[in-house]
């Protein structure tokens, strides 16, 4: 069980990393050199890593419960995930005035999510059912 929280929180941070790492290229930060964008977007690093150090042993524990067992339950818990992430950030959109609801902003964005997470709850289902004889 320590070793799939430690790669979960490995995997988390590397995530992160790798992400704002990307965007220190992709943003328009203002007119300064790319070591100064990539050193304001890795600030934001320090902010999802210490949430990440919940998250990842979680959904590493989830993997290896999932692994272990193929259970149906852990299976709708990550595929819970992608689809009431964005109707928590519009909800927390509403609570602030609409200022900070990404949801009108990136509608394919949050929409991809939402079907990601129920083509994923489909397939591990299906795993989880064939692997319990229940095909």
């Amino acid at each position: 069980m320590f070793s799939s929280a430690l790669s979960g929180l490995l995997a988390t941070v590397a995530a992160l990393a790798a992400f704002y790492f990307a965007e220190s290229f992709v943003l328009d930060l203002g007119q300064h050199s790319w070591l100064t964008d990539l050193s304001l977007t890795m600030g934001t690093v320090v902010y999802y890593a210490e949430r990440g150090l919940v998250t990842g042993p979680v959904f590493g524990a989830l993997g290896l419960w999932w692994r272990q067992r193929r259970s149906v339950t852990a299976a709708a818990v990550i595929a819970a995930v992608f689809v009431l992430e964005p109707l928590a950030w519009w909800a927390y959109g509403l609570q602030t005035g609409g200022t900070a609801c990404p949801v009108p902003g990136y509608p394919v964005l949050w929409l991809s999510e939402i079907a990601i997470g129920i083509a994923c709850f489909v397939v591990l289902r299906r795993a989880a059912r064939r692997g319990a004889g229940l095909a």
